[in-house]
């Protein structure tokens, strides 16, 4: 019997001195939430094009910070327009308001009038080939505030509807034409900015482990689907015409706006 009262009281010694050990130091219930990198501090630069680098305060590149010139109009119009929306889907991905903004402005800024989204934002991509069609057939389109490419938005929801919380049917939320549309549909899921804002962020999200919060590389990923070289452009990322110029500039003017409202 006294054999056995030992080994008890060492059975119980054990288990205390267990629950002593796990309980200063307590394991996560559920894993932790992954961090966006941090803006970087020193310059960079892709495929030897030009060098930046990105503060609070926007992309700084050849000496200077890249704005628009006089009052950031289009930036202040979109946060006008979709501040609380952008807030929370920025936080529902995980991305930074400033890109969301930044892009709103790079992708749609010349419908502004139109409040950024509608008909006229409507752009007939013939290149672009639906996968996801039988059979295949090329011609798309982009949409919206955030100017989702139709494919692009069918896939997204398809690969990352559960996981992002994009509770939409691909079908639906994008549907393909096999012809342009003449004139352009009045009526669009992607014109609400619900859901263009909800996709293009998501857009974000996925690449984020290939471009951080970095906003040049945020814009290379988004217009031409990764980062490619290309000599057509001072920073040696394909893009269309001027548009990294201009996402610099929309950037900045988005920081601007976002810390004026006291969101930054």
């Amino acid at each position: 019997m006294g054999i056995f009262i030992a080994v008890g009281k060492i059975v119980i010694d054990w288990v205390a001195r267990l629950i002593t050990r796990r309980a200063s130091h307590p394991q996560p219930e559920t894993p932790a939430k992954p961090t966006l990198p941090a803006h970087p501090a020193a310059s960079r630069s892709r495929f030897g094009g030009r060098a930046w680098h990105v503060d609070a305060h926007g992309v700084h590149a050849d000496g200077r910070l890249w704005r628009t010139p006089g009052e950031p109009i289009t930036c202040e119009a979109i946060l006008a327009l979709h501040r609380d929306l952008i807030m929370a889907i920025g936080q529902k991905h995980g991305v930074d308001p400033a890109l969301i903004v930044m892009t709103i402005a790079t992708e749609a800024g010349a419908f502004r009038r139109d409040r950024f989204t509608g008909p006229r934002s409507f752009r007939w991509e013939k290149h672009v080939l639906n996968r996801d069609a039988a059979p295949p057939f090329r011609g798309s389109y982009s949409a919206g505030p955030m100017q989702v490419l139709a494919t692009t938005a069918r896939d997204l929801v398809t690969t990352h509807g559960r996981r992002y919380g994009l509770a939409h049917a691909p079908s639906t939320i994008a549907p393909a034409y096999a012809k342009q549309p003449k004139p352009a549909p009045q009526n669009l899921p992607l014109y609400a900015p619900e859901v263009s804002i909800d996709l293009g962020a998501a857009v974000i999200r996925r690449g984020l482990a290939l471009t951080g919060n970095d906003p040049i590389l945020v814009a290379a990923a988004y217009n031409s689907g990764g980062l490619y070289e290309s000599r057509a452009n001072a920073w040696r990322l394909r893009s269309h015409g001027d548009h990294l110029d201009r996402a610099a500039r929309w950037y900045g003017d988005a920081c601007f706006v976002l810390a004026r409202a006291g969101l930054r």
